[in-house]
Parts: C-alpha cells; structure tokens; sequence
C-alpha cells in the first residue's frame, strides 16, 4: 500500500521508512546513498492543511479513504462548528469571506500561530491538540503562557470557556495592565484564578521560549567552539578534510565551513541558496550559515528547533569518542536532543519532517558529519529522477496492516 492510500497515517509511514533505511543490510557501506534515497522518494514534507484535515478526520469519526474526502466536507464541518461555538476567523476585523479563510487553512502548508489558536476555539479542541497542531503542523513552539494572549488562550482551553469568555478576560486583562481598573471591580470574572491558577503550575515563572532558545543556541555554540579548537583534523568527507588551528578561537565561519563543506561557494565565498539544491521543500529554512549563527547569537534572529537540532547534532559529531557504539550514541542523541527541545517548548523530535528524519539517519552512521556532508552533496548534483533501479535502497515495507 502507498503512501497515499495509507492516508494520515504519517508518523507511522515515516517511522517505517528511517528503519527500512537504517535496518538494511547494505546501509553501513552505502549510508549517504541509501538517506538521499529514502528523502527522494519515501520521507516527504507534510503540510498544516494536512494535520488540520487528519484532526478532522479522526473527531469526525469518517470512514471513507482519507484521501478520497473532499475539500468541501472538511469546510463545511469547520464552518459548522465555528458557527456554533460563536468563534470569528480572526482575531481583528477582516473583509475576507469566512469559506474563502477556512479553504486557504485547508490548503495551506503554512499558516500563521493565531490560525492556530482560533482553531482551538472554533473546533473546541483540547490543549493537547492545539500543541501537536503547533509542534507539528506548523514546527512551531507549544503554547507559551509568558505571552499574555496565550497565557489567556490556555486558561479558557482547559476550562472549556468561549470565544466571549476569552474577549472578557482578555479585554479585563488589557484592562487591569493600563491601570484603568482594579482586579477588585472584575471580580464577576476569574481572573485571579486564572492567574492564581497559571502560578501553581510555575507557568508564569517559567523561562520564555525566546529566552530558552537563545540561552539554548549559545551553550551550543560554546560546547562545540570548544570541541572544534581542540582538534587538528576534522573530517568532513571521505575526500576532504577541514583543518583547524588548535590555538584559534573557533567562530561561526568555521561551523559554516565544517557543516556545509561540500556545498559550493560564490565569488563572494557565499554558500549557494538552498533553493537551488535538489530537494529545497527538505533543506530550505535549516541551513546555519555563519550569518544566520551571527544573528541568532546577538538574538536579532529568534531560533527555530531546526537550529537547535543541527548544533546538537554537530556537537555529537564532533564527540564520537563518547560512544563507541553507534545505536547507543542514536538513542542518546535523541534523549538529549528531545530534552532540549522541550526545555524550550519545542516537544520532541519528530521523524515524519523529513530534516529530522535525515539527523536521526546521519546520527546511526559509523561518522555522521561525514554522512552528513555527503547527503547534502547528493541534494545539489543527484537530481532525484536519476536515481535508478540499481541504487543502493532499501524495499518498501508491506503497510497494508496500519
């Protein structure tokens, strides 16, 4: 069964495909070949209209083929339910018809976090939901209560409350922000609980996502500067080598050079743009060049987990002595990496995006930077339809019973 016949079963076919990779027999001498294969033709990016139809889907309890369900069924259950829990399709004033802004949700790979949380109303999803569509659907972080607006949002999902009940505690809050009234004279409304509440959970105490993620960004970077001006050699491909003098300060030209250096460069000594390489929708919007790591260090860029994921990856890779054992040093990658991400509201690591997907593949190789390097390679000089018969791949598993 293909992957359009197994419908919304993502997680599960991408799981599927990593271990069909990494499990084959021939992938210890053909790793770079049998990743890139694998990112070609069985791991592909999954948009939010995806997830948002999926969620759909399985509340409404359907049973047609998933990919036999027509746009205008998914509409008209959002429109429905809108309707009914009195719920706007933004949070300002809009011109634009409401079927028009629930078909672009529907269609769109990318939308914006608000979407998100009007979604959460409209649909009178759990807090839960809400977060996988963030994490997920948009590769977002999870709700953060240091943000005022998702502070509220959050306390009205887990109280079931309205649309209206949020305006009036968000309305009281803007409110008792300006001064222009006391907690006393909103008494009728719960917004001592709701902070009271937020508190003895540690939500409003607790670091915010920017202020994580930048913390995060910069304990990397000083792990693996450290790592990089205390070695002499370090390997990037099977053909070259990225030499490093032990007594200077590594920067972040010199993570750009050891990540990227079989990528070519322009007059101006400039990585080409990912939107040149062969599978762009894979490696687009991920790629630390020096500037990028420039600015996420002088926090003028807010980090995504994508960077999180990479500089931890590097630090592993530059760290093998560590754990000799390639499944060992996989599994504990993937715990620290995960608790990173969720220190800063991230979730986990989630193989169904292909990035990700390709890290965890990289991370079970005898040398992942060297995999790393060469996959990415492939992506700007092996365009997929060359791939032939003859390539190093793994079968396609039977998923007739998922």
């Amino acid at each position: 069964m293909n992957e359009v016949e197994c419908g919304y079963q993502f997680t599960m076919n991408a799981v599927n495909a990593l271990y069909d990779t990494v499990d084959h027999t021939d992938y210890q001498k053909n790793d770079a070949q049998m990743i890139y294969y694998a990112l070609c033709q069985r791991i592909h990016p999954i948009g939010f209209c995806e997830y948002l139809k999926r969620y759909i889907y399985q509340q409404a309890n359907m049973t047609d083929s998933f990919s036999d369900i027509p746009l205008s069924v998914y509409q008209e259950v959002i429109l429905e339910h809108f309707a009914e829990n009195k719920t706007p399709f933004s949070f300002h004033e809009v011109s634009t018809r409401p079927s028009v802004t629930v078909k672009n949700w529907l269609t769109k790979k990318k939308v914006s976090r608000d979407t998100v949380l009007l979604l959460g109303f409209g649909l009178k999803m759990s807090t839960e939901d809400i977060n996988l569509l963030l994490l997920n659907g948009l590769h977002d972080y999870a709700l953060d209560s240091s943000r005022p607006l998702e502070a509220i949002c959050l306390y009205c999902y887990q109280h079931a409350y309205s649309f209206d009940r949020f305006r009036q505690l968000h309305h009281a809050y803007e409110q008792l922000l300006n001064g222009r009234i006391t907690s006393h004279e909103i008494v009728e409304l719960p917004l001592p609980t709701f902070t009271h509440s937020l508190d003895e959970k540690g939500l409003l105490t607790r670091p915010s996502y920017e202020e994580q993620a930048y913390a995060t960004v910069e304990t990397l970077f000083e792990s693996i500067c450290r790592l990089i001006s205390g070695m002499d050699n370090i390997r990037t491909s099977q053909r070259r080598s990225m030499f490093t003098p032990v007594s200077s300060r590594a920067t972040e030209a010199d993570i750009e050079r050891i990540l990227y250096s079989s990528v070519a460069r322009d007059t101006y000594g400039n990585i080409l743009p990912t939107k040149k390489c062969h599978l762009p929708d894979v490696f687009l919007g991920k790629r630390l060049s020096r500037q990028h790591l420039s600015a996420l260090l002088m926090h003028q860029t807010l980090p995504d987990r994508y960077d999180i994921i990479t500089l931890h990856f590097l630090e592993y890779a530059l760290s093998l002595d560590k754990h000799k054992d390639v499944r060992t040093r996989y599994l504990h990658f993937v715990d620290e990496t995960n608790d990173l991400l969720a220190s800063c509201h991230l979730g986990e690591i989630y193989v169904t995006e292909p990035y990700e997907s390709f890290i965890c593949m990289c991370m079970l190789t005898e040398d992942p930077l060297v995999t790393f390097n060469e996959v990415i390679e492939f992506a700007w000089t092996v365009p997929p339809y060359e791939l032939s018969d003859n390539s190093p791949c793994p079968p396609t598993r039977d998923q007739s019973v998922l």
